[in-house]
């Protein structure tokens, strides 16, 4: 069980923005203002992909995001639930 909510800002790990990697956790919600997208962790190991601007599903839909603890592609486990808060995630290895 977690105490507090944990992000983890992604970057591109390509030259098309589609292979997206994390960079580090925090818990300082603030913090993710400056990232583009980034990963919000309720749940131990899994995953919403959040953005700071609107992005429309097909885009995001085409991520492929590694897992924040092992590095495999993770799975997406639900749809899009508004222009800002993505798809849900999680690892087949770590959940």
């Amino acid at each position: 069980m977690m105490d507090e909510i944990r992000y983890h800002p992604l970057v591109d790990a390509d030259t098309d923005g589609t292979e997206k990697v994390p960079m580090f956790c925090t818990t300082a919600r603030e913090n993710m203002d400056r990232h583009r997208f980034f990963l919000e962790e309720i749940v131990p190991y899994y995953f919403r992909l959040c953005s700071t601007a609107s992005v429309d599903a097909q885009t995001a839909d085409s991520f492929s995001i590694r897992c924040p603890y092992c590095g495999k592609t993770m799975r997406q486990i639900s749809n899009q639930k508004s222009g800002t808060r993505h798809a849900l995630y999680a690892c087949p290895r770590c959940s």
